[in-house]
């Protein structure tokens, strides 16, 4: 099976806790695309991909570049076990980001069940518990070349998806996902990372909607990291058209 998102649109609004200040607004474009290809229509084992482009202020500043790669294992029960690699690279784009450009490199590994409902086949349940060992480039002075350490932490994400089609090329998806930060080499860092609540569209660009194109909104609220804005604890919500 291979899927594919091809293009993502959101609006941020950023909100400081503390501060009292202007907010920072931020209206970002998402391009992206996820993909699932087994080796062969009968093969248990399989390529995962997932890639975005972040921008902000519509197309003239960058947010961030994001790749996933990763391999898939098919459980007969309809079930997939995968794991793999991802990078980020960030871009200090508002006043609650850090002031310099820095990598997330990731190790993750995730389980997906996958069921659908017993009153109707078209109606798809998803779980996908997800792991991600990240470690974040870290500089004391943002002026100079190179960084001083890469800070590591633990994350464990949660997601409930459901999606239904409505007509054979033409469904609906709703999704909301949990990000807790279960282990951070700082004592400081809250548990919870983020919360994101998504309703969208979907359309299959094939019969066997084996292809889709997936376009929604998604509300997404953030826990910051003391380090990561410089009003210290700090709370970001987000809108996004996806």
């Amino acid at each position: 099976m291979l899927r594919m998102i091809v293009i993502a649109t959101s609006i941020t609004a950023t909100f400081q806790a503390v501060a009292q200040e202007d907010v920072p607004q931020n209206f970002c474009v998402w391009p992206g695309f996820e993909v699932f290809m087994p080796f062969r229509e009968d093969s248990r084992w399989g390529l995962f991909a997932e890639g975005y482009v972040k921008r902000v202020n519509f197309l003239k500043d960058p947010q961030s570049l994001f790749l996933r790669l990763g391999g898939t294992y098919y459980l007969k029960n309809g079930n997939r076990i995968t794991g793999g690699v991802a990078w980020q690279y960030n871009y200090p784009y508002d006043a609650v980001a850090l002031p310099y450009s820095w990598p997330d490199s990731r190790i993750w590994q995730q389980y997906m069940i996958r069921r659908a409902s017993l009153k109707n086949k078209e109606h798809l349940w998803v779980h996908r518990f997800r792991l991600e060992e990240r470690w974040l480039a870290r500089k004391n002075d943002p002026a100079e070349d190179g960084y001083d350490s890469y800070k590591f932490e633990t994350t464990f994400r949660y997601m409930l998806r459901s999606q239904w089609y409505i007509r054979p090329r033409v469904g609906l998806a709703v999704y909301e996902e949990v990000h807790l930060r279960v282990y951070s080499e700082e004592r400081d860092e809250k548990i919870f990372d983020q919360n994101r609540i998504y309703a969208g569209l979907i359309y299959a660009l094939d019969k066997d909607r084996l292809w889709r194109i997936e376009t929604g909104y998604m509300f997404l609220s953030c826990g910051m990291r003391p380090r990561t804005s410089p009003a210290g604890n700090a709370s970001i919500t987000r809108g996004a058209l996806r």
